[in-house]
């Protein structure tokens, strides 16, 4: 998988809004949280970027849970929203990672819920469209400049301090986690204070799931790794 080329299809995207701007936003300063929505990513392309409860796809006598479907001939991405906003906002910035980078391999399509992109196995188009949406829903630089505004510091250490402003009933647990567990990044993408102030989570903020911001957090590295 070439991350850095699916980087450089998302910054293309990103930019394409941003170019775009004063038409998709003619009434007000756009900010940067507005540019990483995936249905305006989908409305810039010329998709019909449609929603509905359930999608359902199945042969006789079985049914398979559906949360994203594409079709490039008729220029339409669904979206289930039975799984919840947060599924549903990674599903549909996967499937525009499929519709950008494999137009030659991928005309009708569908994917199963998607919660965040991780380590399980898939197929290679499948962690190329996961590595497409974690990019373009938590682009690096964004997340970096957040994140530095909630915790003071990049990387982040834990110690007590730290520690016991972010879980005070349980610093054992992040101070001596489990090596190689993602436990330290999941209590910081759902942190709502820090050092005496309050402020929505990052999970919150870019609306994902806890799951999909702590591994976009461990693949930047903004916490100082083990000794």
């Amino acid at each position: 998988m070439d991350r850095e080329a699916i980087e450089g299809k998302v910054r293309e995207l990103h930019l394409q809004i941003w170019k775009e701007r004063a038409v998709l936003w003619p009434d007000r300063e756009v900010h940067p949280l507005d540019v990483i929505d995936p249905a305006v990513a989908a409305k810039v392309l010329g998709i019909d970027l449609q929603y509905h409860q359930e999608l359902s796809f199945g042969l006789i006598g079985s049914k398979y849970e559906t949360a994203g479907l594409l079709d490039r001939n008729l220029g339409v991405i669904a979206i289930a929203t039975k799984f919840g906003p947060q599924v549903a906002r990674f599903t549909t910035a996967h499937e525009l990672g499929h519709w950008v980078m494999h137009t030659k391999n991928i005309v009708q399509h569908r994917d199963r819920p998607i919660y965040g992109h991780g380590t399980a196995p898939k197929e290679p188009i499948e962690r190329e469209a996961d590595c497409f949406a974690a990019r373009y829903l938590m682009p690096a630089k964004l997340v970096r400049t957040v994140f530095q505004s909630m915790f003071l510091r990049i990387p982040f250490v834990f110690d007590d301090t730290t520690s016991f402003f972010l879980r005070p009933d349980d610093t054992e647990s992040l101070l001596r986690p489990e090596r190689d567990s993602n436990d330290r990044e999941h209590a910081l993408a759902t942190a709502r204070s820090f050092n005496g102030k309050r402020f929505n989570s990052l999970s919150e903020i870019f609306n994902v799931s806890p799951k999909a911001m702590a591994i976009r957090l461990q693949e930047l590295e903004l916490i100082r790794s083990w000794p």
